[in-house]
């Protein structure tokens, strides 16, 4: 069976998609359009209407073809050359709010990408049962949460639920924080290393030139 894998808070985030081309199904997750803050009730000011169609403009560049939506809440992009389809759920509030559909579609995930945002730790028991993959990069924080019970509180209590720990380096200097500069000959050269502990995937954390 091919893998699947899911992003919690993906927002922008194609890196993964453009890297890892084992990985034939991608499912994202994030607040946005309802609102930018996942954990705050909704607010009018919270809001981000085009973020849909600024994720659109930068899949149809990087040749991703929109398959289908369903009442803006499920976006699906496929990309014909890779065979990589995207199924991204917008507007979930996770672990506030997750559909039904969503979490269906979760739980034949096993690996979790986990770059910016540490999710509750609930998407380990939504995902797919057995040893799982962690991705990271060398550009996020993998320590205990001070709040709610994250993924990093449970791994660092129970690190053989990943049967292993990648984590790609972004190059110094590379913006990674521009839409606009993605681009799948860029991405295609990050180093990616494979780990067999949290730990070690959070030691030496500088990034490559």
């Amino acid at each position: 069976m091919d893998d699947t894998a899911v992003y919690i808070g993906a927002g922008m985030d194609v890196k993964p998609l453009l890297l890892f081309r084992h990985i034939r199904t991608f499912i994202y997750v994030d607040s946005q359009p309802l609102t930018e803050f996942g954990s705050i009730e909704p607010r009018p000011g919270h809001a981000r209407p085009r973020f849909p169609i600024k994720f659109y403009q930068l899949m149809n560049k990087l040749g991703f073809i929109k398959t289908y939506t369903e009442a803006n809440n499920l976006h699906i992009y496929v990309n014909p050359k890779t065979c990589t389809c995207l199924k991204y759920y917008m507007s979930e509030r996770f672990p506030e709010y997750l559909s039904e559909e969503a979490t269906q579609e979760i739980s034949k995930a096993n690996i979790l990408i986990c770059c910016g945002h540490n999710p509750h730790e609930k998407i380990l028991d939504l995902m797919k049962p057995g040893p799982k993959v962690f991705i990271g990069d060398n550009t996020s924080y993998y320590y205990a949460s001070k709040y709610d019970p994250s993924v990093i509180d449970k791994l660092i209590k129970e690190p053989t639920l990943m049967k292993e720990y990648l984590r790609f380096d972004i190059p110094t200097g590379y913006p990674w924080w521009q839409e606009n500069y993605i681009e799948t000959h860029h991405v295609a050269r990050f180093n990616v290393t494979v780990y067999s502990t949290l730990e070690e995937l959070t030691q030496n954390m500088k990034r490559n030139d």
